[in-house]
């Protein structure tokens, strides 16, 4: 018979460890993390029959809190670091007591990312608009961004994070923000990425898969306006991976050049055929399910092959650690 692991959390708060003073009182612990441009999450849940943390204890928002998760006498941990507490939300009832839930983000409130504002951005490449927008928040930009050029683009009453939220969107770039790092990521790169682990059939709590064919395109043709008015088909893209779909999907879109209608067009088609194979997927916590990654799944006939982790949720309680992900194919 195996070993037993036995999971176990660290929590910093403010920049002290307070793991024992949260144990005790500690009914769930979750942590998510995305790549669709939402901001990871933490969600603790206390219970608080001693009236401690809605008095001494009461957190402040917009305070630093984060989390490692691992189990006792391994190595290996999941790091939840640099999240901003930015709920508090109190409960009572005769069954359950006294209960506070304490939710943070990785997108700092410290900084006014969320602010309205309008700029035109004229002569630029794709990259300098995001170093733009990063010298203003005290940023630092990481990762790869691909190289397109624009005569003119604007921020229209947007926040900063829209507006990157918008451009990734556009031309299939992901960002998040670590600390003082805005960090860039694109679809294309994730998705060529090898397989890093393989799970298999008895590895798995719970495993839904679905394939489909309605929405899924074959091919994406690209129209945009020319110089002088008139439309211009800049191109065909095949799907990649192919499918046996027959159906074309059409972007009419106001673009400046061919590169920019490519670039968009390519993002338009992995974002419509993304959903041909999706699933969820439940096991055992572990610290090397991080959105972005891909992995291999064996044991389901059709259904084997390369995944990628879409959004994961890491929950701690009493009775262990589980990770529950979305999943796509990508191979």
């Amino acid at each position: 018979m195996g070993k037993v692991r036995k999971p176990i959390i660290g929590v910093i708060y403010k920049g002290v460890d307070v793991t024992s003073d949260i144990t005790y009182f500690l009914l769930n612990f979750r942590y998510r993390d995305k790549i669709n441009g939402d901001s990871p999450d933490l969600e603790i849940e206390l219970e608080d029959r001693e009236k401690i943390w809605q008095k001494e204890w009461f957190p402040t928002t917009g305070d630093a809190i984060s989390a490692i998760f691992q189990y006792e006498g391994e190595e290996n941990k999941l790091e939840a670091n640099n999240f901003e507490i930015d709920l508090l939300d109190f409960s009572f009832d005769n069954r359950n007591g006294d209960r506070l839930r304490i939710g943070a983000q990785q997108t700092p409130f410290s900084k006014n990312l969320r602010e309205k504002r309008s700029q035109e951005y004229e002569k630029m490449t794709l990259l300098q608009i995001i170093q733009s927008v990063a010298s203003r928040q005290g940023l630092k930009v990481v990762g790869t961004v691909f190289d397109i050029t624009f005569e003119r683009i604007t921020q229209n009453e947007e926040s900063d994070l829209e507006f990157l939220t918008r451009l990734g969107s556009d031309y299939g770039q992901l960002f998040k923000i670590e600390g003082e790092k805005l960090i860039f990521y694109n679809y294309f790169q994730l998705n060529g990425q090898p397989s890093e682990f393989t799970i298999n059939r008895k590895d798995i709590k719970y495993f839904r898969a679905s394939k489909k064919l309605s929405g899924i395109y074959n091919s994406v043709k690209v129209v945009y306006e020319g110089v002088n008015g008139e439309p211009v088909i800049g191109g065909v893209i095949k799907a990649n991976p192919p499918n046996n779909s027959k159906d074309v999907l059409t972007i009419n879109d106001r673009v400046e050049n061919d590169f920019q209608a490519l670039a968009k067009a390519q993002e338009k088609l992995r974002q419509a055929n993304a959903d041909e194979y999706s699933g969820d997927l439940t096991v055992e916590g572990e610290y090397r399910y991080i959105a972005g990654i891909n992995f291999t799944i064996e044991g389901f006939g059709a259904f084997n092959g390369v995944w990628q982790i879409q959004e994961v949720e890491h929950t701690f309680t009493r009775d262990g650690w589980l990770s529950s992900m979305k999943i796509y194919k990508v191979g």
